[in-house]
């Protein structure tokens, strides 16, 4: 006769089968929170067809324990490394001036702005460092909030400075919900191969750093 699934590799494809969704989403979930991996799975975003991937954080990383991250002005994870001076970030229309940083778990780092600070072993990183961001955190069209329109910034990045003073530095756990949504989103490697790494690594947990070098004030119409 046949031999058993498990004898062939289809255990997973049995279990699946035998599951409804809902509980093979929370049984992989818990899977991989006990090992403290992210783990991507497809969810139905909307009635349209759309899926979006939803990681399940992890529980440690280079830095720790996730644990330590506490929500931001804008509701993201983040982990205050420096604490600036000044006015915080940012008021309606002012441009965020940002240094930033993107890193795997394991603390690998994909790329960095030129201007933001090398630790040990990247002093000679290879390739084009990627550009300073220069941003509204909070864009005003036509003189109103511009909110859940499309930006040339990430989430994770736009709405994780909002709170943060001048020269302070501050950790984004980014889940893949809060990243690239287009091609062309920021910060983005200038490198092709940073960039490759970015595109094959985008839909895991990433932990960017971002430095406020400064913040200009809102144009005012006289």
């Amino acid at each position: 006769g046949e031999p058993p699934p498990s004898a062939v590799g289809g255990t997973s494809e049995v279990l699946a089968e035998r599951l409804s969704r809902r509980q093979t989403l929370a049984l992989n979930g818990a899977v991989a929170a006990g090992l403290g991996i992210s783990l991507l799975l497809p969810e139905r975003a909307d009635a349209g067809g759309n899926f979006e991937p939803v990681a399940v954080v992890p529980t440690t990383y280079f830095g720790g324990n996730v644990s330590d991250f506490s929500e931001s002005e804008g509701g993201i994870r983040v982990l205050e490394l420096r604490e600036g001076q000044g006015e915080p970030c940012c008021a309606e229309g002012a441009e965020a001036l940002v240094e930033w940083s993107i890193r795997l778990r394991n603390g690998l780092t994909i790329d960095a702005s030129a201007g933001f600070p090398r630790r040990s072993g990247e002093a000679d990183m290879a390739g084009t460092p990627g550009p300073t961001l220069r941003f509204a955190a909070r864009p005003l069209v036509y003189g109103i909030r511009g909110v859940g329109m499309r930006s040339d910034i990430i989430e994770a990045v736009r709405e994780g400075v909002l709170g943060m003073r001048p020269n302070g530095v501050r950790r984004i756990l980014t889940l893949p919900k809060l990243g690239w949504r287009y091609a062309d989103q920021q910060p983005m490697p200038a490198d092709e191969d940073r960039r490759s790494m970015l595109v094959d690594n985008k839909l895991s947990v990433l932990f960017i750093e971002v430095k406020l070098v400064g913040v200009q004030p809102p144009l005012v119409d006289t």
